[in-house]
């Protein structure tokens, strides 16, 4: 079988456009989600300086960060930013349907963050990415796999959906029960900061994170995946860690909470570690702040990198119920918790099974 260099079967896209974007969709790095295949969010009829244009069918990968593992299918023609390389296959030569697992798979993003360069926000080059090596089928083949890969897909994304229905299910219950995060119609409601501290993670440069060293280290870039490590050679201070059942916050870029449990690590700088009062039960805790999240959208600042503020947050007014009734819920999220964890446990599986056939078939 063939090795080709994906400059061979594949270009990249510059295509550019200067006039009217109304009714455009809009896609930034924010929009692809980490593992996702198939574009599932964008924005239309935001102001932005974009311009340069993609259509059906066509990958976009995110080139600023490659560690984060961006990249997905366009289900339609729009707009992206300009750290968003395009990639389009030839057809004669690659099956388009095929690149998706070409680009998504663990070996060309290792490849796409050697090849980066810069230090705070380190991006790769389509002059780089083009000479990443695999090895290639006859079309007749490649359509083959193509179908075997998507229909293994199809299956993830049914888990993926049962998922975010038990998530759905969920917070209508908590909107039940509590009216909201921020209401005060049903409880009271008090600052944060008077029943939580929010501690800073480790501030760092990225030559000494890139190091192989002692401790494993938590971006807000895999905050949520838990599949991308960095390595430092920093000394362990022993406010700047968190370890199995910390509830931490992600202020900067990526928004949110989550109950820690992937082991001791160094947390970084654009992460919170909440210390929690007696007032709150920290399970419903995470939810009430999950919750919280999705309307903190005034309290963003920055340009480049959206962030919140700790003095914004902790003046926000929570609602405190009463501990047992916050227990009772809690209690609820945990057993749907369970069948989460099933899910993801599936999803990990599927997952696997695509990288397993993508190495086996192509590398």
């Amino acid at each position: 079988m063939p090795v080709v260099k994906l400059g061979d079967v594949a270009i990249e896209v510059r295509e550019t456009y200067k006039g009217d974007k109304t009714g455009y969709p809009i896609v930034g790095l924010e929009h692809i989600s980490p593992g996702e295949v198939v574009l599932s969010n964008w924005s239309v009829n935001t102001k932005n300086t974009f311009s340069k244009i993609f259509r059906q069918g066509d990958i976009l990968f995110g080139r600023r960060r490659a560690y984060l593992k961006k990249a997905a299918i366009a289900p339609f023609d729009g707009i992206c930013s300009g750290d968003i390389t395009v990639i389009r296959a030839k057809s004669d030569k690659l099956y388009p349907e095929l690149l998706p697992f070409v680009i998504q798979n663990d070996d060309f993003f290792d490849y796409a963050v050697e090849k980066s360069a810069g230090s705070l926000s380190p991006r790769v080059k389509w002059e780089h990415l083009k000479n990443y090596t695999f090895k290639l089928p006859s079309l007749e083949k490649q359509k083959d796999l193509a179908e075997l890969f998507w229909s293994i897909n199809d299956s993830r994304n049914a888990y993926q959906k049962l998922l975010q229905e038990t998530d759905e299910l969920i917070k209508s219950q908590f909107i039940e029960w509590f009216d909201g995060p921020l209401s005060d119609r049903i409880f009271k409601t008090e600052s944060l900061k008077k029943n939580a501290v929010l501690l800073n993670g480790r501030a760092y440069r990225q030559n000494e994170l890139l190091k192989k060293g002692k401790y494993r280290v938590l971006r807000v870039g895999n905050f949520f995946s838990n599949d991308s490590w960095y390595y430092s050679d920093l000394e362990l201070e022993e406010d700047k860690y968190c370890d199995n059942g910390d509830l931490l916050y992600a202020w900067s870029a990526t928004f949110g909470p989550k109950i820690w449990d992937g082991g001791k690590v160094i947390y970084h700088y654009h992460i919170w570690k909440v210390c929690v009062g007696e007032a709150y039960d920290k399970y419903f805790l995470c939810k009430l702040l999950e919750y919280a999240s999705e309307q903190f959208g005034n309290q963003t600042h920055g340009t480049t990198m959206l962030h919140l503020t700790k003095a914004g947050i902790e003046s926000t007014r929570f609602v405190v119920p009463p501990l047992d009734v916050q227990k009772q819920f809690s209690a609820f999220v945990r057993q749907s918790d369970k069948s989460k964890f099933e899910l993801r446990q599936a999803i990990d599986d599927v997952n696997h099974l695509i990288k397993s056939l993508v190495q086996q078939e192509l590398k």
